[in-house]
């Protein structure tokens, strides 16, 4: 039996908008989800100008009444596997407990440093203030920033990114995100920071970089004394990381760093220190150069591609399923054909999946299976919110005097 005239056109007009959808949503995101994949392989490829010997590295960690998390995690960073390097530790002075734990591991790693905020410091972003401090009491050109909730994914972390700080790279960005307890909530934000981080990396591999995780990225002192720090973004209490590499990069500048050995683990957030970061960074995101906004309004434009596709897609199914009521009799071969478009269409995640695997394995993340499906209809909402709630408190990411 055929489909009824009042569902017919619905089932159509349905299936149209799920399959224009789906072509450009298709086209982008096996591009995106491929970006790891691409970064890795530029990473395993021997370039000209590679140094004739590791140059010598300042880490700067920061930290923010982290005690415990900065004693466990600091060993990590302080016996990687690297001939030349420093690592300085930036803390409030306030914290009695940092200073306690500063004091033991000096004792007993020789190339551990601090320095601290003085308690007198106000009206000006905290991070912003220990990155500038942490990079002008660095003895080395490079350096390394991260921080204490973050450990290295293995004692090759300072050694992979060396290959790559040749004398035309100012900047260096690599992966980070955070440990995997099993939780949908945490596998939810791991993979919107994926997400994140794939909007940077393509950015940088397209020409210039636009942003990047302050828990694993590197930058030339030089550079970023030249370029007169953050001067130029001090009435913004975030950024710290994105900002400061939309400022400091140009074309070809930008290393990218993508693999097992040089990803960055950080600890689990709670679910207020989560939404936080998220609205400190979609504040960010509206003070990008002009670049950084074209890449970001592109990425919305897939993004509601995505959810227009799915919404459709469902619509038609249940479309569909209506129109063949109460199943009494009914053609095989009808419903087959008329549900094929249906069904091939509903097995595009099968494709990302495919590709996401890949890029995900470079860097030693998860596999995530058709439940990106679910991610990519709840995108807009949860981007919904944060941006509510950064509207709330837009005042708090603002200099006050």
């Amino acid at each position: 039996m055929g489909i009824p005239l009042d569902f017919s056109a619905l089932y159509g007009i349905l299936l149209g908008v799920s399959a224009q959808c789906a072509l450009p949503l298709l086209w982008a995101r096996l591009r995106e989800y491929s970006t790891l994949r691409r970064a890795w392989k530029k990473y395993t490829q021997t370039e000209d100008g590679v140094p004739d010997r590791a140059p010598a590295i300042s880490v700067v960690v920061l930290t923010r009444d982290q005690a415990a998390t900065l004693e466990a995690n600091l060993p990590a960073i302080l016996e990687q596997q690297y001939p030349f390097f420093e690592v300085i530790v930036v803390y409030d002075i306030a914290e009695d407990d940092t200073s306690d734990v500063m004091k033991r591991l000096e004792a007993k790693y020789t190339r551990l440093r601090h320095t601290f905020i003085p308690s007198t410091t106000r009206f000006i972003s905290y991070e912003k203030l220990a990155v500038t401090l942490g990079i002008k009491a660095a003895k080395h050109d490079w350096v390394f920033l991260t921080r204490a909730d973050c450990r290295p994914a293995s004692d090759e972390w300072l050694m992979g990114f060396s290959h790559k700080l040749t004398s035309d790279k100012d900047l260096a960005i690599g992966y980070a995100n955070y440990v995997d307890d099993g939780s949908w909530r945490v596998r939810a934000a791991i993979f919107r920071r994926l997400r994140r981080n794939f909007f940077n990396f393509s950015a940088a591999l397209s020409g210039r970089a636009v942003g990047g995780d302050g828990c694993n990225m590197a930058v030339r002192k030089s550079r970023f004394m030249a370029m007169q720090g953050y001067t130029s973004q001090l009435t913004y209490t975030c950024g710290e990381d994105s900002l400061l590499v939309d400022r400091l990069a140009e074309k070809g500048n930008t290393a990218v760093i993508c693999s097992a050995d040089t990803t960055v683990l950080q600890a689990v957030p709670t679910r207020q220190q989560l939404k936080t970061v998220e609205m400190s960074q979609a504040e960010a995101l509206r003070h990008l150069s002009r670049r950084g906004k074209r890449l970001r309004m592109g990425r919305a434009l897939v993004s509601w591609c995505a959810y227009g596709h799915y919404v459709a897609l469902w619509c038609a199914l249940a479309a569909r399923l209506l129109s063949l009521w109460p199943f009494a009799a009914y053609n095989v071969q009808e419903i087959w054909m008329d549900g094929a478009w249906l069904i091939l269409l509903g097995l595009m995640p099968v494709s990302e999946t495919f590709v996401l695997r890949k890029s995900t394995r470079a860097v030693g993340e998860r596999d995530f299976g058709p439940q990106i499906a679910v991610y990519d209809v709840t995108a807009p909402l949860r981007r919904a919110y944060i941006k509510w709630c950064r509207w709330r408190h837009r005042k708090d990411f603002r200099r006050r005097w």
